[in-house]
């Protein structure tokens, strides 16, 4: 908070909160209908003068969590109707900037969040209680009888109709993420790669899927390709979510640019300066791979030295691999922040090709004797 650049760039972008375990049990309601907001906070008078935020419908109410976790789930009505949304962990929250809308955020009660048990909070009548399952005991009955099912008539347990709608709605996903890999084919393989394995969409989650995903990916493909990728789940898993490509595409922007600022920051001074010194975005990218690929502690090899062919540094930039084999050129040579250790292979039939082993220089010899 003492650098200048980084405060001048606070007073243009948005501020988000991450929620929940992360910020020390930190959550919020997010009614959606400002109808509702009376009557919630009538029901629980602590909170009528915690922190209250607004975007462009509703309001946030938050407060710090004591006693058990808080994981995000939605709330709905009785008659299944979207109500809110408790936002704990895996959720971020916007509380100032510019809502998609075009009004600003604001604060209508700017107070600290009070602390209150999960136990406490007084859902209306006409509103589920979104953890009332955490309630219910367990089943202890660990009996050593169990039951066999004995079928007297031959009867479907499917419903025809509805077997066939999920049949399409099958084909119709197989469908969509084949268009979507015949349009962004490299994409395609990337996603496969970095988000498939890692991360899993789930109906509530699509806030909680940029928060833990944006991190992740600003440091192993380009920043313009990290975001392709944000946007490349929403396409593929859009049945499941409310909020519009829009929203998503907003979202995903301002954290992948949260990201890009708190990375720098995380760096230190020499690393800082460098970082500062590239001079195209393309280094500054191919900078964040390499260091990633050095840092990442790997049985097999030795610290700071990672495995990475002119084919596999062009996918993560979605380059040509000529001038993906120029950047690690320069690396090498001009700036002197890697060493090739062993010369990769290209691929020939009937043999398999080899990745090019470097060592990341970037780092103290007492740093290294020590990972040693």
């Amino acid at each position: 908070m003492s650098n200048p650049a980084y405060l001048a760039k606070l007073g243009t972008g948005n501020i988000g909160v991450a929620q929940g375990n992360v910020s020390n049990g930190l959550c919020s309601v997010d009614l959606d209908l400002d109808d509702q907001v009376g009557g919630f906070l009538t029901l629980n008078p602590k909170l009528r003068t915690t922190l209250r935020t607004k975007g462009e419908r509703g309001c946030n109410v938050w407060f710090r969590i004591v006693g058990r976790s808080c994981p995000t789930a939605k709330i709905k009505t009785d008659d299944g109707q979207d109500w809110g949304e408790f936002r704990g962990s895996g959720s971020q929250t916007i509380m100032y900037g510019k809502h998609p809308s075009g009004c600003d955020y604001r604060f209508l009660v700017e107070a600290p969040p009070a602390e209150i048990d999960l136990a406490e909070i007084v859902w209306p009548e006409h509103v589920v209680d979104p953890f009332s399952k955490h309630s219910q005991p367990l089943n202890n009955n660990h009996s050593t009888e169990f039951c066999v099912p004995e079928f007297r008539v031959s009867v479907s347990l499917c419903d025809t109709s509805n077997g066939e709608q999920v049949l399409a709605n099958i084909e119709a996903a197989k469908r969509r993420s084949e268009a979507l890999k015949q349009r962004f084919t490299g994409l395609a393989k990337l996603y496969a790669k970095f988000i498939e394995p890692k991360f899993r969409a789930a109906v509530g989650h699509r806030n909680g899927f940029i928060v833990e995903a944006a991190p992740f990916i600003f440091r192993v493909v380009s920043a313009p390709i990290a975001l392709q990728l944000l946007l490349f789940f929403y396409e593929m898993h859009r049945d499941l979510f409310k909020d519009s490509p829009e929203q998503h595409r907003y979202e995903s922007k301002k954290m992948l640019e949260s990201v890009a600022v708190s990375y720098r920051d995380g760096l230190n001074d020499i690393e800082r300066r460098i970082y500062d010194a590239l001079p195209v975005d393309i280094d500054r990218d191919a900078f964040r791979i390499m260091r990633d690929l050095a840092l990442w502690a790997q049985p097999e090899r030795e610290p700071f030295q990672f495995f990475i062919s002119c084919k596999q540094l062009g996918d993560r930039l979605q380059i040509d691999r000529q001038i993906a084999y120029r950047i690690l050129w320069r690396f090498e040579y001009d700036y002197r922040l890697i060493e090739c250790l062993a010369k990769g292979k290209p691929w020939v039939p009937g043999e398999k090709p080899q990745a090019s082993v470097y060592r990341w220089l970037l780092i103290s010899e007492r740093r290294a004797a020590y990972c040693t």
